[in-house]
């Protein structure tokens, strides 16, 4: 989250500072606008390789969740089964007592 913020508060500023200085500049227009454009694509690039990079980083976290989830569905499947072996055992010995 950090690196989020991070990077927002980066483009934020660019934004900003590129805003601010078109109003205390005395170029043309042309140049002007020429710069608020080539700004806003440099941001388009910069959000769109944030939200790869955090698209990566999820998928990545869902996998390992995944993955962590069905070791413990299999580890729990082999505690019951000694359990229920366990049970049996029991049943058996008290079947041959009680005979």
């Amino acid at each position: 989250m950090k690196n989020n913020n991070l990077t927002i508060g980066i483009l934020g500023g660019f934004v900003l500072g590129s805003y601010l200085g078109m109003l205390f500049t005395q170029e043309k227009r042309e140049i002007a606008k020429n710069k608020i454009v080539d700004n806003a694509n440099n941001l388009k690039k910069m959000v769109k390789h944030s939200t790869n990079i955090l698209n990566d980083t999820i998928s990545e976290k869902i996998n390992s969740l995944k993955n962590q989830s069905q070791q413990l569905k299999e580890n729990a499947i082999v505690v019951i089964e000694q359990e229920k072996t366990k049970l049996e055992n029991i049943k058996d010995i008290n079947k041959s007592v009680f005979l």
